[in-house]
């Protein structure tokens, strides 16, 4: 019974994300946005994305703050891919223009995630016993947690360079 607290215990201290991996095809001289909404600041955004098709396989890209201040920019780039703090709430513009093509259209990948942190309530005691049981628990948990973060970050790893593979095997098919 005290491994199955100790296990719940640590799916309760697990993170919470959300992402949306998209496919767009993007028009000659047109703009277009995605946003996502940050509940708290120190909320970690991820951004990704990469150009799968279309003329010199590049695009300019904008992230923006709720205040429309900058986050990040670039121009005629082929992707991009990082990861930034929520410096405000709100709403996250994450813009891409094809301004600089008068015919061709490009085709992205792209994904962007959250990640919320779960929080415990405030005064709720997970564990049980003495002392000495509950400073070994949670020590326990804590190396669990950490392992847990590992392999979250080694499987988001490996689904953006699953899309850069697509997106490089779809650019040697266009030429």
């Amino acid at each position: 019974m005290g491994a199955i607290k100790l296990l719940l215990c640590v799916f309760l201290l697990l993170p919470s994300i959300f992402a949306l991996t998209l496919t767009y095809t993007l028009d000659p001289h047109e703009r277009a946005c995605f946003y996502s909404h940050a509940t708290y600041i120190g909320e970690k955004l991820q951004f990704f994305y990469s150009v799968r098709s279309g003329g010199e396989f590049d695009v300019d890209y904008e992230v923006l703050h709720p205040d429309k201040s900058i986050q990040s920019t670039g121009t005629k780039e082929r992707s991009a891919d990082f990861v930034f703090s929520a410096k405000q709430i709100g709403e996250y513009s994450f813009c891409f223009s094809n301004g600089m093509s008068s015919f061709s259209e490009k085709v992205l990948d792209f994904e962007i995630s959250t990640q919320k942190e779960v929080e415990k309530p405030a005064g709720h005691n997970t564990f049980t016993g003495t002392a000495e049981q509950q400073q070994r628990a949670k020590l326990m948990v804590a190396s669990m947690q950490d392992v847990v973060d590992d392999m979250m970050e080694n499987v988001a790893g490996l689904r953006r360079h699953q899309g850069q593979l697509r997106v490089r095997t779809s650019r040697s098919l266009s030429t």
